[in-house]
């Protein structure tokens, strides 16, 4: 039996036949399993929520819950997809694999390699959804960031809680317009919904992954945000003078003391020591602003999954 998954030419039939018969003939699937509607398990990303991007998703579903949601272009090292017969061939480099990641590999492959051409031929439409994901990934990052600083004050959640904020009310996102701790209190409040809302962090892997597709390729990303960085720098002062009596913070490098992209790595570096979801995403992104002609090899290993 061969690993074949579809690839551009291939018939929808004959890749849905072959599909089923990797699975039940090489990895064991029960055939009762995939008709059952109850064996449906949630998928870890969001289809929806980047439309351009859908296909590649959908078709990464699996490979993303094997590998925690993170992407890497060395998996697929060692699947090629013949030109003449369209089908995928795995070399010795996959041997390692076990079978059901393999599978999800084979499965992915045809659309990673299609998306990676895509995207690196500049598509409109996937540009205007990569900038999306790379905003909300920031926005994750600072938020993320700012819930440390918080814990590192022994101030998540303040005490005692401003009386003017209701548990409702979750405006983090307002630091210069309210007081550090209606700031905290609302990051509290945030962190608690989101406790009960499973889907806020399906929209934040998908839009990490997204992001890290992108980065993997080499695609050139969106520039740091400098509002973001002026943000978690105003917020920790704010949160200084707050907690100054008691254990003052140590104050966050300004813009005068070190450069904008030394500025943007140590506050994505911050997050990425803290969540790790967003956070991975935006110091990948502050550190390849910072060393733009390094080679991309220097910033660690890649996954190899």
């Amino acid at each position: 039996m061969a690993f074949i998954a579809k690839c551009p030419g291939t018939s929808s039939v004959q890749a849905e036949a072959v599909k089923w018969d990797l699975d039940e003939e090489y990895f064991g699937t029960a055939s009762n399993v995939r008709h059952s509607p109850e064996a449906k398990e949630p998928q870890p990303l969001d289809e929806t929520f980047y439309p351009s991007f859908t296909p590649l998703i959908r078709a990464c579903q699996a490979y993303a819950r094997l590998s925690g949601c993170r992407f890497s272009i060395a998996a697929f090292e060692g699947i090629e997809c013949d030109a003449t017969t369209r089908i995928p061939v795995v070399s010795s480099v996959r041997a390692h694999d076990s079978g059901p990641l393999l599978s999800a590999k084979l499965r992915a492959a045809p659309m990673v390699n299609a998306f990676a051409q895509r995207l690196r031929s500049q598509e409109p439409t996937l540009l205007e959804d990569l900038t999306r994901a790379f905003h909300f990934v920031m926005k994750e990052t600072a938020r993320n960031s700012m819930i440390a600083t918080c814990k590192a004050a022994d101030f998540f959640p303040p005490s005692p809680a401003p009386s003017s904020v209701h548990s409702q009310d979750c405006h983090w996102d307002e630091v210069g317009l309210a007081s550090a701790p209606v700031i905290a209190q609302r990051l509290y409040n945030d962190e608690k919904h989101r406790l009960l809302d499973d889907e806020a962090l399906v929209r934040a892997k998908t839009a990490s992954f997204v992001v890290e597709f992108a980065d993997e390729l080499g695609v050139k990303l969106p520039a740091l945000p400098e509002a973001r960085t002026d943000m978690l720098q105003q917020f920790q002062q704010d949160l200084a003078s707050w907690t100054a009596a008691d254990r003052p913070l140590q104050p966050f490098p300004c813009e005068s003391e070190c450069q904008p992209e030394q500025t943007a790595f140590l506050t994505a570096y911050l997050a990425v020591g803290m969540v790790g979801l967003a956070g991975h995403a935006a110091v990948r992104v502050a550190q390849g602003n910072m060393y733009a002609n390094a080679s991309r090899k220097a910033f660690g290993t890649r996954m190899r999954i």
